[in-house]
């Protein structure tokens, strides 16, 4: 009766009671700590034995539980007495409030012995409740040791022993508390108690009976910052197992906390085999953010050989996130007896339960063993700033032996490089979120990127691609991607590295094998490639299924046949689709299909030529031509262009008859004067020009304008003089400018060229009419290129230098008095010569030959006169007409871009006709001339031409 007395009064107050229990009905040692009605510390071995409370957490029920984290009294036998439970925790309110040291053996703590027969100790209190806002702890802190059962010999079947439970180390309540490198926070010890059984057979037996070790740190709310050390309580030792204990877990969060860890995290360091090893964390509750840096370390410790380990970081919610950049790990602690402890190598690190909860891993990452997703929608997550690597085969549906297991989705996220090896054990889906995810292996489930960048030599399943996600084959290098299935473009962007050349370029490619729908962006990295022109082009993307998608090369330019494309070297290159469905780049145009045959008697046309078989970079046209505008302006006038009339007889130097003069003898010539020649003369002339080209000989068919203006001006001295003539000699110097537009189906442009020269001529004119005139020059040139196409500059102050020879010579046979003929013959030789550059897209471009000699035979008819003015001054006038006939002997111009050498050549043979004159005045002291002239080609007669002008003063010196 009175055992049974006894039995009922425990059974009532175990039901009363929650927090840390010493004992529970048919339990012998006594429990950890209780959260919200769970044990998180750990409970006892089996038999009818009763103890104290362990520490408690404020506003758990029921009312009997002692307030503010005290710890409770024990537990005697009926009629015993009361044992003495354990201290009063220490509050923290404001941040200013100071944690005492706090030895973790005071006896306060719960193990009072009270009386002969002790039959449970109190239960360990919690070392500190912390209710500021922000607080910091650099010191030891211990939970409540639970107290120490009795010693007794009774022979009841039920005897009474037991020990108390122990207390947590800290419950934190406020907003964010920093635990330094310094701080310790220990659970509190299990209590222990011995008795002495004597059996019915005889015979004596010792037992320990232990308690339950205490949780390190409760976090109600708010964040933790950890830099120190956390370890779960342990629970006492034991004699037989039977009587045992579990120690207490390391960290328990709570709802909407956060915990960022670069300390420590341990489970306790109890010995037990019979019972599992508590979790280091437990995350119970929703919206936890467990984050475990890089130095954060979460360890297990398991007791004997190959020992039951509950998980080391156990989760039971939603929408909660650990972050795993540190070490989860399990093994035999330094020092313990049996180092040599076997650990299975299979138990679980990290277990989820409840849904939409997210494991990320990051780089340095260290879990050695299991983790489960054992039901929900749960993510595991590819993350952080740090490149790494993972082995696909490591990933399995729930119930495999693979590391990871039962999640419902993967994801890449952060700014890394992940780069996946091997094959996917199961199907799920992936998403690409942001940085790069590099397979090099096999993802059988389905790819969404979303963001961030897809490359590397693998497959992935079917692939949704999004704008901002790019898609880039190969691994930062050429090779092909596979998408074992469909393909939706939505806009996403696929990056191609090619050496940009003919068909068997080294490329890499995305090979689709199912269907392609939407719409996708296609840009180029050319890799070394110089350009050249392709057959059937580059297959880039291959397409097994329907090609129903739209893939838009995002190019350098727009062609003119509104196609955008890349430049490689001298070429342009397109993406064209095939009538297979693939997509190539081609540098090659895309040829006109023939039309239809129409049953008609009419003949079918045939197929329609394609005029522009290759496609050149829109700047080859505007290099091909920037000679031409430098040849015009280091071109040599004609004599009469440069300095005008200067041989005057007959009409034009008339003698005055008797009585018809001023009366000033001195200005009358004398009848048998002859020939007058100027001389000394200081000149200055400008002229311009038109010319329209339609080259005989160009790669790109280039039509070019150029407009030329310069002004140049010289001064003549006389040298020698004999009565076979005169010789004059002189210095001139010049500012040319020359603009050049460019047409051509590969690109239109301009050239502008400065051209600044000095020169020399020397002129013998003879008494008889003939003459023979040599002149020299040299210039420099400073010359722009632009695009008209690209709307862009192809390069700017590109120097060159030119230099130019000419001998004309001529004979004048008078008509009669007024008139003449002047049959003639000019050779000029120009060469130029320009310094190489590299263009906008980094093309050199160089000039190989800049040489001409061009021959000119001519014909003009001159009439001359003379006249004295009112002040008996003489005036000269001569007009007259020229006809010319050009022929180019030698026309070596052409431009090397990217090697590629591209030669442009005018007709040889043009014609021309001209008309000027010379005005002098004040007996030759001044005098205006000038010359207007037009020329063709006659080959293509007005096809080519050019129209040239020119207007001159000079005055005597």
């Amino acid at each position: 009766m009175n055992s049974f007395f006894r039995y009922f009064k425990l059974s009532l107050f175990t039901i009363f009671c929650t927090g840390s229990i010493a004992n529970a009905a048919d339990d012998g040692g006594g429990l950890g700590t209780f959260v919200d009605g769970v044990a998180i510390g750990g409970k006892g071995g089996g038999a009818d034995i009763w103890g104290g409370f362990g520490g408690t957490v404020v506003g758990q029920p029921p009312a009997a539980t002692p307030l503010n984290g005290n710890g409770s009294d024990g537990v005697s036998a009926p009629g015993e007495g009361v044992i003495g439970r354990g201290g009063t925790a220490v509050v923290i309110n404001n941040e200013s409030d100071p944690l005492p040291e706090r030895n973790p053996f005071n006896p306060s703590d719960g193990r009072f012995v009270f009386g002969p027969v002790v039959a449970g100790g109190g239960g360990g209190a919690v070392a500190a409740i912390i209710n500021a806002r922000t607080y910091t702890v650099s010191q030891l802190v211990v939970g409540g040791g639970g107290g120490y059962g009795g010693q007794d010999t009774d022979l009841d079947p039920k005897p009474i022993r037991g020990s108390g439970g122990s207390g947590i180390g800290i419950v934190f309540n406020g907003e964010v508390l920093n635990l330094t490198s310094r701080a310790i926070v220990l659970g509190g010890l299990g209590g222990s108690g011995t008795s002495i059984d004597i059996p019915p057979t005889g015979g004596l037996i010792n037992r320990i009976v232990s308690g339950g070790g205490g949780v390190g740190l409760l976090v109600n709310s708010g964040t933790v910052n950890n830099a120190g050390l956390i370890r779960g309580g342990n629970a006492a030792a034991a004699i037989t197992p039977l009587f045992g204990a579990q120690g207490g877990a390391g960290v328990y969060l709570k709802s909407n906390t956060t915990f960022n860890n670069n300390g420590t995290v341990k489970t306790s360091e109890t010995i037990n085999p019979n019972f599992s090893v508590k979790s280091a964390v437990i995350i119970a509750g929703n919206g936890v953010l467990f984050n475990n840096m890089e130095s954060g370390k979460i360890h297990a410790f398991p007791v004997a050989n190959n020992s039951p380990i509950d998980p080391v970081i156990y989760l039971e919610g939603d929408s909660n996130t650990i972050i795993q950049e540190g070490q989860v790990s399990f093994g035999p602690r330094t020092g313990m007896p049996g180092e040599a402890i076997q650990v299975e190598d299979q138990t679980i690190m990290i277990s989820f339960k409840g849904n939409n909860n997210t494991l990320e891993l990051r780089n340095n990452y260290i879990i050695t063993g299991l983790v489960r997703s054992t039901d929900g929608q749960n993510h595991l997550v590819f993350g952080g700033e740090t490149d790494n690597n993972f082995d696909l085969s490591k990933l399995g549906p729930a119930g495999s032996a693979v590391q990871y297991t039962g999640y419902a989705d993967y994801k890449k996220t952060g700014s890394s490089k992940w780069t996946f090896n091997g094959t996917q054990g199961d199907t799920a889906p992936w998403a690409l979120e942001s940085g790069t995810l590099s397979v090099l292996g096999q993802i059988t489930g389905s790819m969404h990127a979303i963001a961030g960048r897809l490359q590397g030599t693998g497959s992935v399943g079917s692939l949704t691609h999004e704008a901002d996600a790019i898609v880039a084959p190969g691994n930062d290098d050429f090779g092909t991607l596979t998408v074992n299935g469909s393909y939706i473009g939505r806009g996403g962007k696929v990056e191609i590295s090619t050496a940009l050349g003919d068909d068997i370029s080294n490329t890499s490619s995305l090979i689709i094998t199912g269907d392609t729908s939407g719409t996708t962006n296609v840009e180029v990295d050319n890799r070394g490639g110089s350009g050249a022109q392709t057959v059937n082009g580059i297959k880039v993307i291959d397409v097994g299924g329907q090609s129903d998608g739209t893939f838009t090369l995002l190019g350098d330019y727009t062609t003119k046949d509104s196609k955008s494309a890349v430049i490689a070297g001298a070429y342009a290159y397109t993406l064209e689709k095939t009538s297979s469905g693939s997509w190539v780049l081609a540098s090659h145009t895309t040829k006109v299909d023939p039309p239809a045959p129409t049953p008609t008697p009419e003949p079918t046309p045939g197929p329609t030529p394609n005029p522009h078989p290759v496609r050149y970079h829109p700047g080859v046209p505007v290099y091909e031509s920037v000679i031409q505008g430098m040849s015009a302006l280091n071109s040599l006038p004609t004599l009469q262009q440069r300095v005008g009339n200067r041989y005057w007889n007959r009409a034009g130097n008339p003698v005055i008859s008797q009585g018809d003069g001023p009366g000033l003898p001195e200005y009358a010539p004398a009848p048998d004067a002859g020939v007058f020649i100027d001389g000394n003369a200081v000149w200055a002339r400008i002229g311009g020009s038109y010319t329209s080209f339609d080259a005989n000989v160009s790669r790109t068919k280039t039509k070019q304008r150029i407009d030329t203006y310069f002004v140049q001006a010289g001064i003549d001295g006389q040298f020698y003089e004999s009565n076979e003539g005169k010789l004059i000699g002189g210095l001139t110097g010049m500012y040319g400018y020359a603009k050049s537009n460019v047409r051509s189906f590969h690109g239109d442009g301009e050239v502008s060229s400065d051209a600044w020269g000095l020169g020399t001529t020397l002129t013998w004119y003879g008494e008889t009419g003939f003459y023979v005139d040599g002149q020299a020059q040299v210039l420099w040139f400073d010359n722009n290129l632009y695009s008209d196409t690209v709307n862009t500059t192809l390069a700017k102050g590109v120097d060159a230098w030119g230099y130019a020879l000419g001998l004309e010579v001529g004979q004048r046979f008078d008509i009669n008095d007024y008139w003449s003929m002047t049959p003639q013959m000019q050779l000029t030789s120009s060469t130029l010569s320009m310094d190489s550059f590299r263009d906008t897209w980094e093309a050199k471009v160089s000039l190989s030959e800049g040489d001409n000699l061009t021959g000119r035979l001519g014909v003009s008819a001159d009439y001359r006169n003379a006249w004295y003015d009112g002040n008996g001054q003489l005036v000269r006038t001569n007009l007259y007409g020229i006809a010319n006939l050009y022929y180019e002997f030698r026309d070596k111009m052409a431009t090397h871009v990217a090697n590629e050498k591209f030669a442009l050549n005018n007709d040889k043979i043009w014609g021309g006709l001209g008309a000027g004159g010379t005005y002098a005045w004040a007996d030759d002291r001044y005098a205006l001339y000038g010359e207007g002239l037009v020329n063709t080609s006659l080959k293509n007669f007005g096809d080519s031409y050019s129209v040239a002008g020119t207007i001159g003063f000079k005055v005597k010196w």
